[in-house]
């Protein structure tokens, strides 16, 4: 008797950590009720910054926008745009989203360009050049009202560089490894992932 109740409690003990190690953390694991499917947009408001240069950080400003869209398979894909030192970069964002937790995972590349006037013989040709690149990764978490009375949000923190593709009086004045960490703050616009005249392309 003795023999079989020790065997019980080993079962027992053993079955109990196998739950506890498959019981999912708060927002894991079947734990998320809202969708991930749709087109998500908000801001883009900067929280902390490392630079390696001797730019002066009080005079240190961003800002950006971003859209995202979610589809029902497949990767997720959007746009997003940031003002930075006084640059403009437009980029792309391309990433996945899980349905059990609400968690979204992504890279983000954004560019500068010029237009440059190349001489070859005798003619003028006009070029784009890119010659500073804003890039990282963004993680977030995509929320839901359990009222149903708002749309999901979707929070997080994209953490990206500034960085100089190429030295030339182009970029005299642009910040060079510059890091940018951006709060995200967005919310579901709408069930549809289809955004207009988007085309996505990592450089």
């Amino acid at each position: 008797m003795k023999a079989l109740l020790a065997v019980l409690l080993v079962f027992v003990l053993l079955e109990s950590q196998a739950l506890a190690f498959h019981q999912p953390h708060p927002g894991e694991g079947g734990g998320f009720t809202g969708t991930v499917n749709g087109t998500f947009a908000g801001v883009m408001i900067p929280t902390t910054s490392d630079s390696s240069s001797s730019t002066d950080e009080s005079s240190f400003n961003s800002i950006g926008i971003f859209v995202l869209a979610v589809p029902a398979s497949g990767e997720a894909q959007g746009t997003f745009f940031t003002f930075s030192s006084g640059a403009f970069y437009n980029g792309v964002i391309v990433g996945i989203a899980d349905p059990d937790t609400g968690h979204v995972s992504a890279v983000v590349q954004g560019v500068h360009t010029i237009t440059e006037n190349v001489v070859s013989s005798g003619s003028v040709t006009s070029v784009i050049v890119v010659d500073a690149e804003n890039s990282g990764v963004l993680q977030a978490q995509i929320t839901t009202d359990l009222t149903g009375n708002t749309p999901e949000r979707l929070t997080g923190l994209a953490e990206t560089t500034l960085t100089i593709q190429r030295d030339d009086s182009f970029t005299a004045d642009l910040v060079n490894n510059q890091q940018v960490n951006f709060a995200v703050d967005g919310f579901l616009q709408t069930t549809d992932t289809t955004i207009p005249t988007t085309t996505v392309t990592l450089q």
